[in-house]
């Protein structure tokens, strides 16, 4: 599958340097002799390049990472460790006398689901890139 070269916030750091470019350019030819005009092209150029600028910045990008633990119908849960990262979901469950002791799960993407139903996991450990 072929990859978008520019798309998001590459494309408009991108259309943000052109703006900038298109800027000086227009500065360097018209800087010999002002006028009105080239004034005021000078001010949309640069508030343009001022919006894209601050667009392109936007909000920073939440880290939707989750980590769930349940225990039910006489499960228990003890001594885990849970690290979920860059969107990763890590989910840990037991149930009917279910035991997990000692887990440890270090998850920076992908879902990761570990489960006892009336078995025991213990001192397990899950990592993925």
């Amino acid at each position: 599958m072929a990859r978008k070269v520019l798309s998001g916030p590459a494309l408009v750091g991108a259309a943000g340097a052109v703006t900038t470019i298109a800027t000086s350019a227009v500065v360097n030819v018209w800087t010999d002799g002002w006028s009105w005009v080239a004034f005021a092209a000078v001010v949309g150029l640069t508030a343009t390049s001022v919006a894209i600028a601050v667009l392109g910045a936007g909000p920073a990008k939440r880290d939707d990472a989750t980590v769930s633990q349940s225990a039910s119908a006489g499960g228990r849960i003890s001594g885990s460790r849970l690290r979920a990262r860059r969107g990763a979901h890590i989910a840990e469950g037991a149930s009917n006398r279910g035991v997990i002791r000692g887990s440890t799960v270090d998850a920076k993407t992908g879902r990761v689901r570990v489960t006892s139903d009336d078995g025991v996991i213990e001192d397990s450990t899950i990592t993925t890139d």
